[in-house]
C-alpha cells in the first residue's frame, strides 16, 4: 500500500516526527475528564465503523484514566478523533525513532519493527492530494499493524445501525 501524493490525510495520530497547531493542544484533556466513560465508550462506538476498533481505543483510554498506562500521546489521538481532525501524514517515513531500548521511558523492547526504521528526504514540489479528505485505507492498515486490531467485516444490519445512530447524533434536539 503506497499513496499516489507526497502526504495522505488520517484521523490517526503519528507521533514520532509530528509538528502541531496550538488550537490543537486547547482541545487537549490530559486526564481525559471531559466525558465520563460511559460517554466516551458511546462516542468511540458511534465514531469508528468497526466495534472492535471502538473497543480497542475504549480499553486504551480506560488504562490511561485509571494510570495503567503512563501515557500523553493517547489524549491526543482522543483529541483528534472527538474533534474530527484529519492529520496529514507523509507518504514516506522522514524520522525515525532511536528510543528504544532498556534506558527508554515507554519503548523498553530492544527489538521492535518501528525502531531504526529507515527515512526518506522529503522531495520537493510536494504532490498534493486533489481532495482533503480522510485515507480510510491507510487508517485501516494502522489498525491492523500498528494498533493489531482485526475488525470484522460488519453485516447490513449493524451498518445500517451505525449509519442511523450517526445521522441521530446530527439532528439536534
Amino acid at each position: 500500500m503506497s499513496p499516489s501524493h507526497s502526504y495522505y490525510f488520517s484521523q490517526c495520530v503519528h507521533i514520532w516526527g509530528w509538528a502541531s497547531w496550538r488550537r490543537s493542544w486547547q482541545s487537549y484533556d490530559f486526564r481525559l475528564s471531559q466525558l465520563t466513560e460511559t460517554e466516551r465508550a458511546d462516542y468511540l462506538h458511534l465514531h469508528f465503523d468497526h466495534a472492535e476498533v471502538a473497543s480497542y481505543w475504549e480499553r486504551t483510554l480506560l488504562s490511561v484514566t485509571t494510570g495503567e498506562v503512563d501515557t500523553w500521546d493517547f489524549q491526543l489521538s482522543f483529541a483528534s478523533f472527538f474533534n474530527s481532525w484529519l492529520n496529514v501524514i507523509p507518504a514516506r517515513n522522514l524520522v525515525s525513532n532511536l528510543g528504544y531500548g532498556e534506558d527508554a521511558t515507554h519503548t523498553r523492547e530492544t527489538v521492535n519493527k518501528l525502531s531504526r526504521m529507515p527515512t526518506w528526504e522529503i522531495e520537493f514540489p510536494l504532490d498534493h492530494p486533489e481532495a482533503i479528505e480522510r485515507w480510510k485505507e491507510a487508517d485501516d492498515f494502522t489498525d491492523r499493524h500498528i494498533f493489531k486490531v482485526f475488525p470484522k467485516r460488519r453485516t447490513l444490519r449493524k451498518r445500517l445501525k451505525h449509519a442511523f445512530l450517526s445521522a441521530r447524533k446530527l439532528i439536534p434536539a
